[in-house]
């Protein structure tokens, strides 16, 4: 089976969602094929999967940067982290080919 390779990037200011995103992924048969990214400089733009839990004001910039047929996801709280895992295990499903 050929798994497409996805490129996620995280944009956190108060939790650190690199290694949750990490052990879930580590789960999966997609492991080796995600790049991560905890900084706002170039390169995110390209990103299939973008994950925040950034203050609301600075998602306009990204809604308006992101590649067309992204995925933008908020985390608003910690019950929202904790969903994480089921967003990405829908992500890994929804990219197989």
């Amino acid at each position: 089976m050929y798994h497409e390779e996805r490129k996620i990037t995280i944009f956190s200011e108060h939790t650190d969602l690199e290694p949750l995103i990490r052990s879930v992924m580590e789960e999966g048969p997609v492991t080796n094929n995600v790049n991560t990214s905890t900084s706002m400089q170039t390169g995110w733009q390209d990103s299939d999967i973008i994950i925040c839990d950034i203050p609301v004001e600075k998602l306009a910039s990204i809604k308006e940067e992101r590649k067309e047929g992204s995925c933008l996801f908020y985390i608003y709280s910690p019950a929202d982290a904790l969903r994480l895992s089921t967003l990405l295990t829908w992500a890994r499903v929804r990219f197989v080919t």
